[in-house]
């Protein structure tokens, strides 16, 4: 009995198994791919590149641009904005069972329209009588008064021949053809600019048909008319050339009388102009007899003194060259067995056999394309500069550009990691490095003359890789002519300051800033979020701008921070320095830069792009006779943002 009953268990289990193995797993596809979705965006009006979702309940996607703005790649809808609306669709189907598939109607809007100068002179015109050209007019013009929202104004050169009169061109049609240059004047971007228009307006003959009222022609008219037409680039305070006179005004019969006719003699409605040793101001003056009466206008003007030629001077050509250096040939060392893991100090000459380098705590690494490269160790604060890691190239033709790639090879250790570059001691600027892609650090504005040895030098304790080097000579430029702002040696110990909670004169690398809500103080420096990005070669203070305000009651402050030269610079080309947020709270800070030439600041640019590591700005100025104000507003939470290394560079 008991092996009838372990028997029909066995029969049994073989029955549940085999029909455990027939089971089928029904899949609805469609439903998938019903279910998926394009989120976060307005199929209607795309605008911006967005992102595809890559899976739907565990099953790869694919999808499939039918719309010409848009590509499709690593699921990264790409768009590009056409002149017009561009209608399509995107399809997605199930990888490896594409007959389920979905489409998505999407519309790409137009790029928008940016008013150009070109633009507002191409609109400015002038509306004719049917069957009238501009070199035939007979009867009243209208103007273009307005583009977009600008204002166009007009002048007439003869306004007795067409006079303007709002929108209007009012013709008088005289018994000669009269060319008349109109002038249409607008302000766009803050200049001031011009557009003429030259017409002929037509004699009458006996065939015109004539307004019975001739209008009367008054005195004013004619003083009106009475032109000096001075030659271009002139002007009544600078003649320097023969210059027409008008003759005649409405059949009145115009002379000229010089009070200097040695300097200016009339001859045939033409004044010929003598320059002399010192400028000479002349009155001429122009009459006509009107109702039996003599009537005269006097104009006034400056002949510039005569101006000696000196002889010219051959420029020397002013070519400049660029070198490269890939390290390649340290292969060599390589093939030579003296590839070791160790750091080490030599001499190398590369690509170029007249530019030496000296290696400080350096060995030879492969780049990201498997070519050669170096990667320098930071060495030890504490051993004196002679021991930090760096590059060091010997020049002796000046340098007035410099690129080069660099990675770091231990990026998830090598925190805070900086690159500071430097010219015969004199610090040029200094670079955050972080992640673990490249990065290519590019500076054109160096323009150093002569002799010297440009440094590079790793942070303490960190490594970096470098390659793919480029720089050009400065053997005619000129030197740079700058300000340095390094809360270092521009500070005094007992110049330094916490923070400053009302508007106050700061003495900086000799200049007289004003200053607010700013601290520079090396013993009140936060110890993670300031001291640790500083090194005795990377320097040892920097300010703190503070622009959400005091939190403490008993100290008068607003939340903003600002710092600014008290009197202008005379040019300032550029703006450089570095930046970061003070912790991770300040996510969100920005810098306002603003200028100030009129008595008014003007907002000239904001920097949104803040990390809690250090990065180089760099601000096209090119102001004279400016003031440049760096401030941090209050627009987040947490508004503290460190600065340093404030560089204003001149012409």
């Amino acid at each position: 009995m008991k092996k009838i009953t372990q028997l029909l268990f066995t029969l049994l289990l073989a029955l549940i198994l085999v029909a455990c193995g027939n089971d089928e797993v029904n899949v609805d596809y469609d439903e998938i791919i019903n279910a998926v979705t394009i989120s976060d965006i307005d199929l209607g009006s795309i605008t911006d590149d967005f992102v595809l979702p890559d899976k739907m309940d565990g099953y790869n996607l694919v999808w499939i641009s039918n719309n010409e703005a848009i590509t499709i790649k690593s699921f990264v809808a790409r768009v590009t904005q056409k002149d017009s609306d561009t209608t399509g669709t995107i399809n997605v189907s199930i990888k490896d069972n594409e007959t389920f598939s979905k489409s998505f109607n999407v519309t790409v809007k137009a790029k928008a329209f940016v008013l150009t100068k070109e633009d507002i002179i191409n609109q400015i015109k002038i509306n004719l009588h049917v069957g009238e050209t501009c070199s035939s007019i007979k009867s009243d013009i209208t103007l273009t008064l307005k583009v977009d929202d600008i204002d166009i104004y007009w002048t007439s050169a003869k306004s007795s021949v067409i006079k303007i009169d709002g929108n209007k061109g009012i013709v008088t049609r005289l018994k000669t053809n009269e060319t008349v240059v109109l002038t249409a004047s607008f302000i766009f971007d803050g200049q001031t600019h011009h557009k003429e228009i030259t017409v002929v307006v037509e004699m009458i003959d006996e065939e015109d048909p004539i307004d019975p009222e001739v209008p009367e022609i008054n005195l004013n008219d004619i003083l009106d008319s009475l032109l000096i037409n001075l030659a271009s680039g002139d002007t009544l305070n600078s003649v320097t050339k023969d210059f027409e006179l008008t003759t005649k005004s409405f059949d009145y019969s115009i002379t000229w009388a010089s009070s200097d006719t040695s300097t200016v003699a009339i001859s045939n409605g033409k004044a010929i102009v003598t320059r002399n040793d010192d400028e000479v101001s002349v009155t001429l003056t122009a009459s006509f007899v009107f109702n039996g009466k003599v009537e005269t206008k006097e104009f006034t003007i400056t002949v510039l003194k005569e101006e000696i030629d000196e002889p010219e001077v051959p420029v020397e050509p002013t070519i400049e060259t660029t070198y490269f250096e890939t390290f390649e040939t340290l292969q060599e060392v390589k093939d030579s067995g003296n590839n070791s893991s160790a750091y080490d100090d030599y001499e190398f000459i590369g690509d170029n056999p007249n530019v030496l380098w000296e290696f400080n705590r350096t060995r030879i690494d492969l780049f990201y394309n498997n070519t050669n490269a170096v990667t320098v160790h930071g060495g030890n604060s504490d051993g004196g500069p002679e021991l930090l890691g760096g590059l060091y190239i010997f020049l002796d033709e000046g340098i007035s550009k410099l690129s080069f790639e660099t990675k770091l090879p231990y990026y998830e250790t090598d925190k805070h990691t900086k690159v500071t570059i430097f010219f015969n001691d004199i610090k040029i600027n200094e670079y955050a490095l972080s992640g673990k892609d490249n990065q290519r650090i590019s500076i054109d504005n160096l323009n150093f003359k002569g002799e010297g040895v440009l440094r590079i030098i790793v942070s303490s304790g960190h490594r970096v890789t470098f390659d793919n080097f480029s720089w050009t000579t400065n053997r005619f430029g000129q030197e740079v002519n700058s300000l340095l702002v390094d809360f270092e040696s521009s500070v005094k110990d007992d110049d330094q300051f916490t923070f400053l909670n009302q508007p106050t004169e700061i003495q900086l690398s000799g200049i007289v800033f004003i200053g607010k809500e700013i601290q520079v103080s090396e013993k009140d420096l936060h110890p993670q979020n300031e001291s640790s990005y500083l090194t005795d070669s990377l320097g040892t203070n920097m300010a703190r701008f503070r622009g959400n305000g005091s939190t403490s009651s008993s100290i008068d402050s607003t939340p903003i921070a600002y710092l600014y030269n008290k009197d202008p610079f005379s040019h300032v080309t550029k703006l450089t320095f570095t930046a970061k947020l003070f912790n991770i709270y300040s996510d969100g800070a920005e810098i306002h830069i603003y200028y100030d030439i009129s008595g008014e600041w003007v907002l000239l640019t904001k920097i949104t792009s803040l990390t809690t590591d250090f990065m180089y700005y760099e601000i096209d100025v090119n102001l004279e006779n400016v003031r440049i104000k760096i401030e941090v507003p209050q627009v987040a939470q947490n508004n503290t943002i460190n600065i340093d290394n404030i560089n204003f560079i001149f012409k």
